[in-house]
């Protein structure tokens, strides 16, 4: 780990670059995140307790203390601190890993000014309990600091490494968790950021340093020795720093991201692995970030990744490529410093918990798993009449715009749904990655005079967010006209996210008008957690209109669309960290909010059983 910015998993290769998309695809994490009431600069993802969930954990420098959030099947704990013993008002780095091989992670922070090692011992209870510490070197202020962990040996237990100011230090395992540093020291430049990988493809782990404006690779030798350290100017100041396979060729990559990009942007931001374990710079890939993560977020076997500059941005990994310019782009601003990645709710993909640079706040932010969105571009039929068999017929499009593969499609459709028939036609039985579309056939045969409105959507079986599009007619009286068909075309159009309906010119909309009282009934935990929160509601006026169902100001399910006047039928499904939250606290009452134009509060009552 680091001792600027936390970083993990993977990066990039031969072939790679900083593509720009073809179009905007969605942020595939649920806003706002789950904060855990915990502050740190730096965080770090481990299982202290044994207990088979990541919790999180970090150093706090105003505080000078380390926290731990205890993380298990109901949710996050309350957080717990410890003073540590050492300096921690100057640069810190945490890392985690099992030392002693009982099945619970350590937690280690190097702290710079004070030149020590801490390490707190995991515990089956959880208490982060009292640490000890290793002094390494001299007290010194303004001093570097990177810590990481490793099999650095070869004999199948984790060493650390612990740099300080211009040198690291080889602390070699005994085995049962006994640190012993070793004869001399690794000279490195004062470090931003490091890494322990395996480049050459061999047992000896190489070392990888950011610094100002270099970066060096110092190969790794037998037992727990380096070669000489080879250093790579820089352009400008690296900001973070990320390794692993993209390209899937079995060899490491590094990607670096800066702190500006200015008159250099031929600068590369990539260096691919090579056969003999050294690295190659990639031209024209340099990246603007103060935070990264390279990791297969969503478990389609290709590298994504998640960085923070002013917002949280997000680009899906495709044949070693990703967006230069972020396709999914978090709701607000929100400066990020510390990054770490685990899976914290068991749902298979990885979430990401950071710590905010103004506040030092430790949040998470939870995947949604498949985002398919419904192309609103096309969905207005006109009159149709009343009791039409056949019907005029709109081929609709489905495309998978992030957060995984898609995978056991299933058709959700609320309002009219009598008056329009929705078939499948190509979504049925579909697997769709990222970026790919399938169709579906819509008829509209009105059962009934006037204006007709449905809503209709497609999710996966892992998605937590539906997107719906409104589909519209009116139903009149009149001989059958000949049927229509809006057939499949090469090009799709999506609009605006979120999907915006386009109709006819029509009146001006009234005034805004408070939104009617829920129709809700009283719903059960298990009901709640299985088919989540639906209920009907009506709207004086044509609005866009977004309902939140929290818990003391936890969100637990969002949803967001476009309404008509008249009523609406709502399904609020609850995220992974939802359904926690209802195991957990079991409340007996939820807060619902309505925010359109005027904002209507509303409390659900809740049965046990």
């Amino acid at each position: 780990m680091v001792n600027r910015f936390v970083a993990s998993c993977a990066v990039l290769v031969a072939a790679l670059t900083w593509s720009a998309p073809a179009s905007a695809l969605v942020f595939p994490f649920h806003e706002p995140p789950e904060m855990l009431g915990a502050v740190a600069d730096e965080v770090v993802a481990l299982d202290f307790d044994g207990n088979g969930w990541r919790d999180v954990a970090g150093v706090s420098r105003a505080t000078g203390k380390a926290t731990l959030v205890r993380n298990h099947a109901d949710g996050f704990d309350s957080p717990q601190t410890a003073t540590l013993p050492g300096n921690a008002a100057g640069t810190v780095a945490v890392a985690g890993g099992d030392l002693d091989g009982d099945g619970r992670d350590e937690l280690l922070a190097a702290l710079g000014d004070s030149g020590s090692l801490v390490v707190f011992r995991g515990r089956a209870d959880g208490g982060l309990g009292v640490p000890y510490e290793l002094a390494l070197r001299p007290a010194k202020p303004l001093q570097a600091a990177a810590v990481a962990v490793a099999d650095m040996d070869g004999d199948g237990d984790r060493d650390v490494l612990a740099a300080f100011g211009t040198s690291a230090t080889v602390l070699a395992n005994d085995g049962h968790g006994a640190l012993t540093p070793t004869a001399g020291a690794v000279a490195v430049p004062a470090p931003y950021d490091l890494a322990l990988v395996k480049l050459a493809g061999d047992d000896d782990p190489d070392l990888v340093v950011t610094s100002a404006y270099a970066l060096t690779l110092v190969p790794g030798a037998a037992g727990t020795g380096f070669g000489t350290p080879v250093t790579r100017d820089l352009p400008y100041e690296p900001a973070a720093l990320a390794t692993g396979d993209v390209n899937g060729d079995g060899r490491l990559d590094v990607g670096v991201t800066y702190a500006w990009t200015h008159d250099h942007p031929e600068a590369p931001g990539l260096f691919s692995g090579t056969a003999d374990g050294d690295l190659t710079p990639l031209p024209w890939t340099a990246q603007t970030a103060y935070a990264l993560l390279l990791a297969d977020f969503d478990g389609d076997g290709i590298t994504d990744r998640y960085a923070n500059d002013y917002s949280a941005t997000f680009a899906h990994g495709a044949a070693g490529t990703f967006g230069r310019f972020d396709a999914g782009v978090s709701k607000g601003p929100s400066w990020e410093r510390g990054l770490a990645a685990a899976d914290f709710d068991g749902d298979g993909k990885l979430d990401v918990v950071s710590a905010q640079s103004d506040s030092a706040a430790l949040n998470v932010r939870y995947s949604t798993g498949p985002q398919l969105v419904t192309s609103a571009a096309n969905t207005w039929f006109g009159e149709g009449v009343v009791g039409t068999e056949g019907g005029s017929m709109i081929a609709i499009p489905v495309r998978n715009e992030g957060g995984g593969v898609a995978r056991n499609l299933e058709l959700i459709a609320e309002g009219d749904t009598a008056d329009f028939h929705v078939e499948m036609n190509t979504c049925r039985g579909a697997v769709l990655r990222v970026e790919e579309n399938c169709w579906l056939n819509v008829y509209f045969r009105p059962k009934a005079l006037g204006a007709r409105t449905a809503d209709i959507g497609v999710a996966a079986e892992d998605s937590d967010i539906v997107w719906l599009a409104r589909i519209e007619g009116t139903g009149v009286e009149g001989q059958s006209p000949a049927p229509t068909t809006m057939p499949i075309t090469g090009t799709v159009t999506f609009g605006d996210r979120p999907p915006v309906v386009r109709l006819p010119a029509r009146t001006p909309p009234p005034k805004a008008v408070r939104p009617g009282a829920p129709a809700l009934t009283r719903a059960t935990l298990a009901t709640l957690r299985r088919s989540g929160l639906r209920f009907t509601q009506q709207f004086g006026t044509a609005e866009r209109v977004t309902w939140t169902l929290e818990h003391r100001r936890t969100v637990l399910a969002r949803a967001q669309r476009t309404v008509a006047a008249g009523s609406t039928t709502v399904t609020l499904k609850l995220t992974a960290s939802g359904k926690r939250v209802l195991t957990s606290r079991k409340p007996t009452s939820l807060t619902l909010r309505t925010t359109g134009t005027i904002e209507r509060v509303t409390t659900v009552r809740v049965r046990r059983s």
